[in-house]
């Protein structure tokens, strides 16, 4: 069995949902072959790796409230997420669980002397080595989940261990699909609600 994991946007770049494997046509060297399974049934193993660098102080406060977001709509009935933050050395803040209180502590919680969890670090942000660990978490999930990172960083690599190919390598091979959101878009879209 082959997994491919798919996502579909229109002509405007819109994620374009409800489909199901009817709606796709599989060639293999040309002839079609069976889908013989709708892999949107499966549950979701989501790793949210935050960028926490010295760069993303003032965003990070917008970013602690984003927790709420990661609920039973989003996960699915037996979906799990991780968090994981990153400047030049990634830490997990919560290993998989599906339980609400971990993680909203994940995103917003204080340590016993009152700092946050989820806080700035140095200038660093090693995103390769973020992405890498991440699918390394992902690797231990069962393969009938769907393997997916929200990679939430504002610049490009600076100062990873690894380099970009052997971690899309590790990627593909994981069957793990990455979906980058620009701190830019995402706080924006978090503050240009008008009430």
């Amino acid at each position: 069995a082959v997994q491919a994991p798919v996502t579909v946007l229109d002509h405007q770049g819109h994620i374009v949902n409800g489909l199901n494997a009817l709606d796709f046509q599989l060639l293999d060297n040309g002839k079609p072959q069976n889908i013989t399974e709708d892999l949107s049934s499966h549950p979701i193993s989501l790793v949210v790796a935050v960028q926490a660098n010295a760069g993303m102080e003032h965003v990070l406060p917008d970013i602690r409230k984003i927790g709420s977001l990661f609920d039973g709509l989003v996960l699915g009935e037996n979906g799990e997420i991780a968090v994981v933050a990153f400047d030049h050395r990634v830490q997990v803040l919560t290993n998989f669980t599906s339980d609400p209180e971990k993680i909203h502590n994940a995103f917003a919680g204080k340590d016993k002397n009152g700092n946050y969890l989820l806080k700035a670090g140095s200038w660093t942000s090693a995103v390769n080595d973020a992405v890498m660990e991440s699918v390394n978490m992902l690797r231990s999930r069962p393969v009938n989940r769907k393997r997916i990172i929200i990679l939430i960083s504002e610049s490009r690599d600076q100062g990873s261990g690894m380099h970009v190919r052997d971690v899309l390598t590790a990627q593909e091979f994981a069957n793990v699909v990455v979906y980058p959101v620009d701190v830019s878009h995402l706080i924006t879209s978090l503050t240009d609600r008008k009430s």
